[in-house]
């Protein structure tokens, strides 16, 4: 398979030439970034496969990986145009070594959360779309920078997003242009909340900057997960780390939704995208059960009691669904967490 990826990498080569030449001398295929992969759980030869297309990724194959994840996310969505369908069948087929592999890297990696750069090139049509208050789905792998004013070689593009990233990738070992780019890389399906856009110049020079805020909205058929906790943002508590184990080990994605209250929890349960959520048997809520922000004191339990009155409502079941005590560091030091698990002989499901 890692031949196979080679010869991917080479063949793009051949096409680009100067640029993609640079790229795959220098790519980083080094038994670093291989036992990296092997100390997470995967097998050698998945470990070495996964470098592989982090490194096709970043140097020749940026623009087929980007559009092999976009024709997979709209054919899954019946989005693909019949007239165009036996050709994007063998595109994918072409490509669907580097779409696994690229999507198990990503899994592996830890999540960036803080504010990256992209810049693209935008058609003033195209940017009505991002309007504040509008959600956005980037349907193709995009990378970003956490360098403020971005990679050089993408400055002269008229669109810059300045995003808050929360499930973006930082793949800046894996990369060939590791020094020059900084790069943050977000998974297909990728969903931001537009809250500013500002508008500078005129005609040619007209330059757009877009404020955005990833967001997960658990449109799924897979595993939504509803995380409450008033440190939930903060990237050094033990809450990050264990959503990065918990995606690993499943080796799937996880849609995590993350709420720093009870007030906020509800109100996304309340809303279309929480009622969807819920009818989904895979659902599961993790809450801690005390916030010292909040005023109403036993909040693990006041959630619950809210969240069977909304459940109630929403589906018919009676009350919350069960859920145990887990025993954590913060527990440990005086604050409890609760967590809905599976009732015995629940289906846990396995898409």
């Amino acid at each position: 398979m890692c031949r196979q990826l080679d010869r991917s990498y080479a063949e793009t080569s051949r096409r680009s030439k100067n640029k993609v030449e640079k790229a795959y001398k220098g790519r980083a295929v080094t038994e670093a970034n291989i036992n990296f992969f092997e100390n997470a759980g995967l097998e050698r030869e998945d470990a070495e496969c996964c470098v592989y297309a982090l490194s096709f990724y970043t140097g020749a194959g940026s623009a087929d990986s980007s559009r092999a994840g976009s024709l997979k996310v709209r054919k899954s969505n019946a989005l693909v145009a019949k007239s165009t369908q036996q050709e994007t069948e063998s595109f994918l087929k072409d490509h669907s070594h580097i779409l696994y592999f690229l999507s198990l890297a990503l899994r592996t990696i830890p999540y960036y959360w803080g504010t990256v750069t992209r810049f693209v090139s935008m058609s003033d049509e195209a940017a009505q779309s991002y309007a504040p208050g509008h959600v956005i789905t980037w349907m193709q792998f995009a990378s970003s920078s956490v360098l403020a004013d971005g990679p050089t070689g993408f400055k002269h593009r008229n669109c810059k997003f300045v995003v808050y990233s929360i499930k973006g990738r930082m793949i800046q070992q894996f990369s060939n242009y590791a020094k020059e780019e900084k790069e943050v890389l977000f998974m297909p399906f990728t969903r931001l909340l537009v809250l500013r856009v500002d508008v500078n110049g005129t005609g040619k020079k007209l330059k757009y900057i877009i404020h955005c805020r990833e967001v997960e909205l658990a449109i799924t058929h897979g595993l939504p997960l509803l995380w409450v906790d008033d440190r939930i943002h903060e990237p050094d508590e033990e809450m990050k780390k264990l959503m990065e184990n918990a995606m690993a080990r499943a080796g799937r994605e996880i849609k995590f939704i993350l709420k720093p209250s009870t007030e906020l929890a509800l109100a996304f349960l309340r809303s279309w995208f929480g009622q969807r959520a819920m009818a989904n048997d895979k659902f599961r809520i993790i809450t801690d059960m005390s916030r010292p922000a909040e005023d109403e004191g036993d909040t693990g339990a006041n959630s619950w009691s809210k969240l069977g009155e909304i459940r109630t409502r929403v589906t018919g079941a009676q009350g919350p669904p069960n859920y145990d005590l887990l025993q954590s560091r913060r527990e440990r030091e005086g604050k409890g967490i609760a967590r809905l698990r599976p009732q015995s002989g629940e289906d846990q499901g396995t898409d």
